[in-house]
């Protein structure tokens, strides 16, 4: 499953993937700083290729990534 993420530019990106690692969604195989999406300056863009453990689905994993700190939104790529 590969996601793409967008964090406020006041949120610790080490933090936010130790707390995706630490969350048991699955196994992570890469994840990338990208440029913003949205455009807007203020935020970092992430894409993140995962296997998700197989009782999760994707939309319940991208409602739980919203709970992290500083997280805009989690969609599927």
């Amino acid at each position: 499953t590969m996601l793409y993420m967008e964090l406020d530019a006041g949120a610790n990106v080490n933090d936010t993937y130790d707390a995706i690692r630490n969350s048991n969604f699955g196994e992570i195989h890469k994840i990338d700083l990208v440029s913003p999406r949205t455009g807007n300056s203020g935020h970092i863009g992430i894409t993140l290729t995962l296997t998700l453990k197989k009782k999760l689905d994707v939309y319940s994993l991208e409602k739980e990534l919203c709970k992290i700190d500083g997280m805009i939104f989690a969609v599927e790529l």
